[in-house]
């Protein structure tokens, strides 16, 4: 099976709702490039902060294809105004393709 790089979503389509305490992400809007997503790890850093947080490892492909998969990312504390860093990892055929957002939160 031939399968290229999984196609990024843009940030606009992916982060479906951003405020003060959470983000979701709509992890289905990747497109797999011809083969089945093995997992999708998830990371966020807050700016000016050198340390990444796990948020979901592993989370197994065939999940977020069987629904409508929103992964809700809650925030605590967490500061109004803030501007984030958020990496989605996908795994396809033992190839990762990584992709950054910088999202904000609001009041």
């Amino acid at each position: 099976m031939v399968c290229t790089a999984p196609i990024v979503p843009a940030q606009s389509a992916i982060l479906t709702e951003v405020n003060s305490t959470f983000v979701t992400l709509a992890m289905d809007t990747w497109q797999s490039g011809g083969c089945p997503v093995e997992s999708f790890d998830v990371a966020l850093q807050v700016m000016g902060d050198e340390t990444w947080h796990t948020v979901e490892n592993s989370i197994p492909g065939n999940i977020v294809s069987i629904s409508h998969a929103l992964l809700t990312v809650l925030f605590k504390p967490f500061h109004q105004l803030c501007t984030f860093t958020i990496t989605v990892t996908v795994e396809i055929m033992e190839r990762s393709t990584v992709s950054l957002y910088r999202p904000s939160t609001v009041t």
